[in-house]
């Protein structure tokens, strides 16, 4: 079984997400945000993330959704605002 690095994993779907040093690839960075809300629910930077590349996307309603719930967990996210 191999164990996953959360912070590497987080940085590789930032940087696919944003066109950091590699081509943006928005499918493979929300499969990424998704691997790691399996393994950590509550991480509210993750589920912010995710709901701008929804956003990006044009899912409003999916991304409206994440983002709401990422100022509800962590109403001093300025970010999620």
């Amino acid at each position: 079984m191999q164990l996953i690095n959360g912070r590497k994993l987080l940085e590789e779907a930032y940087a696919l997400h944003r066109g950091v040093d590699c081509k943006r690839d928005l499918d493979r960075a929300e499969g990424m945000y998704n691997l790691i809300l399996s393994k950590n629910l509550g991480n509210t930077q993750v589920i912010y993330l995710l709901g701008t590349l929804y956003m990006e996307q044009g899912k409003a309603g999916l991304a409206i959704q994440l983002l709401t719930d990422a100022v509800k967990a962590d109403p001093s996210n300025s970010d999620a605002w």
